[in-house]
C-alpha cells in the first residue's frame, strides 16, 4: 500500500482541488466569524468580571479563553483540512466547557476555588518532586537511576523548588478563602483513595460522565468525549488506518471533517450560552438570538457544503 501524503493528492482534476480549498475556506471563515463574536462576548463578561474581584471570575476567564484559543486552533487546522488534529483540542473544549457549566450551576465560588485549590495542590506535588530534600523527590531519583532519557535529571534542578512549595502552602493555609475548600477537600477524600477531582466537590460528580450526566449533557460525553478521548491516548489507530476500501488513509482524509466543523461550533455556543446567563440574562438571550438568526443558517449551508463535497469518503 501507498501512502499519498495528502487527500488532494488522489485528485487528478483541478476542479476537485478547488472544490477541497473552498469548502476549507468556508468552514474557516465560519469559525473566524464565531470566534470573534464568542470574544465579544467574553470581553462583555471580562468586563463585570473585573469590576468583582472574585475567585470565581477569575477561574471563567481562565476556562473561556481556553476555549477561545482552542477555537483558534481549530479554525487554523481546518483551513488545510486537517479534521484528525482537531480532536484533541475538542475534547479539551468540551472539558472546559463542562467545568464551566459545572460552577455557574450553583455554588459558584466554592467551585471555583475548588478548581483553584485542586491546581495549586498539583502544582505543590510537582515542586516536591523535583526537590531532592523531600520524600517524594528522593522517591522519584531512585525510580529515575535507570531511566534512559534522565537518570539524573533531579541533581540538575535549579535550587528553590522546596521553598517555592513551602510558599505555596502557607499562602494556601493564610487565605480563610480556602479554608471550607480545604475542609470539603479532606472530606471528600477521605472517602477515595488519591486525590479527588476539583468537580467532585460541593455536590459535584466522582468523574466527567458522570458530571456530564448531572448537567444533562450526556450524550455530549458518549458521543464526543468518549470517542475524542480516543484519539488522545491513540486508541484509534488501527481504525484510522485504512479507508473503508481497505487503502492506507492519506493525511487530511475528510471523514471527520463534518465532524470537527460541527462540534467546534456546538460546544462553543453551548459554553458561552452558560457563561453570559452566569453575568448577564439579557445578554444570554441577546446570544440566543444571534445565534438562531445568524450563526445558525450559515452553520447548516456549510454543513450541507461539506456534505456534498466528502459524501463519497466517509
Amino acid at each position: 500500500m501507498k501512502l499519498l501524503p495528502y487527500f488532494e493528492d488522489r485528485f487528478d482534476d483541478a476542479v476537485s482541488k478547488k472544490t477541497c480549498q473552498f469548502v476549507y475556506e468556508q468552514a474557516s471563515e465560519f469559525l473566524g466569524e464565531l470566534l470573534e463574536y464568542s470574544d465579544g462576548m467574553f470581553e462583555f463578561c471580562l468586563q463585570i468580571g473585573n469590576s468583582r474581584h472574585q475567585h470565581v471570575d477569575r477561574v471563567l476567564q481562565g476556562l473561556s479563553r481556553h476555549n477561545l484559543a482552542y477555537l483558534d486552533s481549530i479554525k487554523v487546522l481546518l483551513a488545510s483540512g486537517c479534521a484528525e488534529g482537531c480532536e484533541p483540542l475538542l475534547r479539551s473544549i468540551l472539558e472546559s466547557t463542562f467545568g464551566i457549566a459545572h460552577i455557574v450551576e450553583e455554588k459558584s465560588e466554592e467551585r471555583a476555588l475548588a478548581y483553584k485549590f485542586a491546581r495549586i495542590t498539583r502544582h505543590i506535588k510537582h515542586l516536591r518532586r523535583g526537590d531532592l530534600t523531600h520524600s517524594a523527590g528522593k522517591q522519584l531519583h531512585t525510580e529515575l537511576a535507570n531511566d534512559a532519557y534522565s537518570a539524573n535529571v533531579l541533581s540538575q534542578v535549579p535550587a528553590g523548588m522546596a521553598v517555592h512549595a513551602s510558599q505555596l502552602e502557607a499562602k494556601v493555609a493564610a487565605d480563610p478563602a480556602f479554608a471550607p475548600i480545604v475542609a470539603e477537600w479532606n472530606r471528600v477524600k477521605g472517602k477515595r483513595q488519591g486525590d479527588p477531582e476539583w468537580y467532585s466537590l460541593f455536590g459535584g460528580a466522582n468523574n466527567i460522565r458522570e458530571l456530564a450526566k448531572k448537567l444533562r449533557w450526556q450524550s455530549m460525553y458518549d458521543f464526543l468525549y468518549r470517542d475524542y478521548s480516543n484519539a488522545v491516548h491513540a486508541g484509534n489507530t488501527v481504525e484510522r488506518a485504512l479507508t473503508h476500501g481497505n487503502e492506507l488513509c492519506p493525511l487530511r482524509h475528510p471523514s471527520k471533517y463534518l465532524d470537527a466543523f460541527s462540534f467546534a461550533y456546538c460546544v462553543t455556543i453551548n459554553g458561552l450560552e452558560k457563561l453570559l446567563g452566569f453575568y448577564d440574562v439579557a445578554k444570554q438571550e441577546e446570544m440566543r438570538k444571534v445565534i438562531l438568526g445568524v450563526f445558525e443558517p450559515k452553520h447548516q449551508n456549510i454543513r450541507a457544503m461539506i456534505d456534498e463535497a466528502f459524501k463519497g469518503y466517509k
